[in-house]
């Protein structure tokens, strides 16, 4: 008994160990010591001038900070971007706005449930923004974004911002940043800023600690009522799921992601990105507008509906077709090509209970939608 209890107070010393001793050293491809505001290797004429010929990173490079170019190192493995800002380093706007070197994935352009624009990497996070407030300490690792009607706010509004807060040591380490509150900084109203939005603690993550990353902004059905939708903005950090649903659904006109390094009121900021990979999806929102079942009659009929197993899609006066079906979340799970006047759909608990969007596309590109429910 004795022995066991002495091995597991070894084995839990020495993971304790490693995870402090890796908080505290210098990354392997960190920026040390003093730094200016800008650089000669950090001349940029444009905000997209200056892009490695075939980076790493998905996205198109936005780069408003003459400090450091993107550039890319390897290491623990895997191929990382290097997102490097430093406070007043912003060279390419005229009207005070913070630095950054932030890569802009393409949006989706449509508010149909099914609509989503998705995104996952590995970040590590080496300095953030250090001012003498805490208020003003930080910056942002990544961003929702989306644009809506009846103004108010930027011309490219944010959604929920991702950042991330200096945690610094004591002792030894007294003035060193060793770890990162992850915080959720969200709006309250559309085009909220300031004390219109909400800054939500998520979790903490060590100095240089890998930590996975996915973000989902979308639309799904509302399950209170089958007549609206919900614009949802979901995170999975390190495994830890931080869902949230946005304001005002019926105000968005479209949802997109950046990520990067955004925002520091002082110092300097190092965030480290890998694995980056995107997907999005555009369904139209014809769908909202029409009375329920409405198409089903006049060219797709689905039976029996509602279901619990098998069920059939039957196309009226529609050539050979594409069908595909996406649950609440706007995730695909269900496609065939091809299809001619009917479809039987074998269930075998491909289905979980819940509301599916069905859509139809026929060879000249005309689109229909039906809903289908699973109990």
């Amino acid at each position: 008994m004795k022995k066991n209890t002495l091995k597991f107070l070894l084995c839990f010393a020495f993971i304790f160990y490693s995870l402090f001793i890796k908080a505290q050293t210098t990354a392997p491809d960190e920026d040390t010591g003093s730094y200016t505001t800008c650089n000669a290797d950090g001349a940029n004429a444009t905000r997209t001038s200056n892009d490695l010929p075939n980076p790493v990173n998905l996205g198109t490079i936005d780069d408003r900070s003459c400090y450091a170019n993107y550039k890319e190192s390897n290491v623990y493995g895997k191929t990382w971007g290097i997102y490097n800002i430093t406070h007043n380093s912003n060279n390419q706007d005229s009207n005070s706005l913070q630095p950054r070197i932030e890569r802009a994935l393409s949006a989706s352009q449509k508010t149909g449930i099914g609509s989503f624009a998705r995104f996952s990497g590995i970040f590590r996070i080496l300095e953030t923004g250090k001012t003498s407030s805490s208020g003003s300490d930080g910056s942002y690792i990544a961003q929702a974004k989306g644009k809506h009607t009846g103004g108010g706010g930027s011309a490219d509004p944010a959604i929920c911002l991702y950042l991330a807060k200096p945690v610094y040591g004591t002792g030894a380490n007294s003035g060193k940043q060793v770890s990162f509150n992850i915080y959720a900084e969200r709006i309250k109203y559309r085009g909220g800023s300031g004390s219109g939005r909400e800054i939500v603690f998520l979790k903490n993550v060590l100095k240089d600690e890998e930590t996975t990353f996915e973000l989902e902004i979308g639309f799904k059905q509302d399950p209170n009522d089958t007549s609206k939708k919900i614009h949802y903005c979901n995170a999975i950090i390190g495994g830890t799921v931080f869902d949230w649903n946005v304001p005002e659904p019926e105000r968005a006109t479209q949802s997109k992601i950046r990520y990067g390094a955004y925002r520091v009121k002082g110092g300097r900021a190092q965030i480290r990105w890998a694995n980056t990979m995107y997907q999005k999806a555009e369904v139209d929102n014809q769908s909202l507008s029409i009375e329920d079942n409405q198409l089903s009659f006049s060219s797709i009929k689905t039976y029996p509906n509602p279901t619990n197993g098998n069920f059939t899609i039957q196309l009226n006066h529609i050539d050979t077709a594409s069908i595909s079906i996406y649950d609440v979340l706007g995730k695909k799970v269900f496609q065939k090509t091809n299809v001619k006047e009917s479809l039987e759909v074998v269930n075998q608990n491909r289905f979980k209970t819940g509301i599916y969007l069905i859509k139809v596309s026929n060879r000249n590109q005309k689109v229909y939608y039906n809903k289908l429910i699973i109990n």
